[in-house]
């Protein structure tokens, strides 16, 4: 059975319907989001400091470098989100070309 029909059956529902979010909603959930990003940030952070990663990884002050990039990149996905209200209909193609948004 392909993909159209299951969606004429009823069988397969438009994400954006099943997500249940209205308009009121997004201010919200980017605030929530953006949170989330930092406290991510953070728990790496955390993770990176710990006595059981120095046993694991020969160098484990390089991981410092990878925070800044994970709020970089997190911080500017919320920001298009924002922006332009297609990043969630097209997450996987919008991940992959982030680094080309303007």
């Amino acid at each position: 059975m392909d993909v159209p029909t299951m969606r004429s059956q009823g069988i397969l529902h438009n994400p954006k319907e099943r997500r249940g979010y209205t308009e009121d909603d997004s201010l919200l959930i980017i605030i929530m989001g953006v949170g989330s990003s930092f406290i991510s940030a953070l728990d790496f952070g955390l993770y990176i400091s710990s006595a059981e990663v120095k046993l694991v990884y020969r160098h484990p002050n390089l991981m410092w470098g990878v925070v800044p990039l994970i709020l970089f990149w997190q911080c500017r996905l919320w920001l298009a989100t924002r922006i332009s209200r297609n990043v969630l209909s097209e997450e996987k193609s919008f991940c992959r070309s982030t680094w080309y948004y303007a």
